[in-house]
């Protein structure tokens, strides 16, 4: 990772996120931390339960609470109990938060297509270059899977989901939150949803209901134990921290990012947390 530099692919490189939908990773590589709600390493929308919006670093603390309640919900969905030995993959990690997280309890790494996150990353912990949808693992070579706020961007979120199956041993245990992006009714919704697509990159294959994402699970051999609508939880209060500190943000954010993303406010997003086990 330390060969990474900033300024290898130029202004086109730059550019190449706004005029498509499979550019995450150049997204997050140009980006260099100044999403438009970064205080920090920060790439989640946080878990607020308890928390007040009306302070600045309370996205970092809500961020880290939500790392903590994906992995307490893995629980729900494990059989054995986890050794020294087990084998946890983080996919789509940014910068390691959750990682830090489990620390040594067991063997943990994380993959990204972010090498421009991955020479960022949290001291100490072990990530690699990847695709989510072309994991260089065996088959059944995982205790766990966990995916936070990441699974949006895949190419496309159903092969993430055939693709952990995969690599999972017997009865292993999933655990992730995602951001579901609803089809778009009306014109303002339709107006606004290509920007979307591209300013945050995600694929129209992507696009469907919190319905939709369940049955993805189910159909590629997961069987749900937890199952949690949190979009009073994450989407909500982070809009209202969002609000709240716009002026301060916007000094740090991408204004490409900005501009692309100006409706995010108004769109029906949900949020959803879950556990699963292969079956």
């Amino acid at each position: 990772m330390t060969g990474w530099r900033d300024e290898r692919n130029g202004f086109s490189r730059r550019l190449s996120w706004v005029r498509r939908d499979d550019q995450a990773a150049a997204l997050y590589d140009t980006l260099r931390g100044r999403l438009i709600y970064a205080p920090s390493q920060v790439a989640n929308m946080g878990y607020w339960e308890g928390l007040d919006v009306r302070r600045f670093q309370s996205l970092e603390t809500a961020s880290d609470a939500l790392f903590r309640r994906v992995l307490g919900m893995r629980h729900d969905a494990t059989i054995a109990e986890s050794t020294s030995r087990s084998v946890v993959l983080d996919v789509g990690c940014g910068y390691g938060g959750l990682l830090e997280i489990l620390g040594d309890e067991m063997l943990n790494v994380g993959v990204n297509v972010s090498f421009g996150q991955l020479a960022r990353r949290r001291p100490g912990v072990r990530v690699a270059g990847a695709s989510a949808s072309s994991l260089p693992l065996r088959r059944a070579s995982v205790s766990g899977v966990v995916s936070v706020e990441a699974a949006h961007h895949f190419h496309t979120r159903r092969d993430f989901y055939a693709e952990a199956r995969r690599v999972l041993e017997p009865s292993g245990w999933m655990s992730g939150s995602e951001l579901v992006v609803p089809p778009a009714r009306g014109v303002l919704q339709k107006m606004t949803l290509p920007f979307h697509r591209r300013g945050m990159q995600f694929p129209q294959g992507n696009v469907g209901s919190v319905e939709t994402l369940r049955g993805g699970l189910e159909d590629v051999g997961f069987e749900i134990t937890h199952w949690e609508e949190a979009t009073g939880r994450v989407i909500a209060p982070f809009k209202r921290w969002l609000i709240r500190h716009l002026p301060r943000v916007l000094l740090k954010a991408d204004p490409q990012y900005v501009v692309l993303n100006a409706g995010f406010l108004f769109y029906p997003w949900k949020y959803v947390l879950y556990s699963a086990q292969a079956q």
